[in-house]
């Protein structure tokens, strides 16, 4: 089983940019690790591969990964060829 990312600590939102403050406050992934305001950050997921069986929360992009085009998908499967 992995160890789950560090926390980042960072002084504003990844996604959005708004600055940290006693109102808007930090709240981490548990996927990746990045710091991301509450509206970033309010899905929740299971993350078995860290041995986390109920779900924890995580940021937009963890919880809907973006999908490779079968392009890109073609693509990739040339150069690792």
């Amino acid at each position: 089983m992995e160890e789950p990312p560090p926390f980042q600590e960072a002084a504003q939102c990844v996604s959005c940019q708004a600055s940290f403050t006693t109102f808007k406050r930090r709240h981490h992934c548990r996927s990746c690790g990045r710091s991301f305001c509450s509206e970033h950050s309010a899905n929740q997921k299971a993350l078995p591969q860290y041995g986390l069986y109920t779900p924890v929360r995580v940021c937009d992009d963890c919880y809907n990964p973006p999908k490779l085009s079968a392009t890109s998908e073609n693509a990739e499967k040339r150069f690792k060829s």
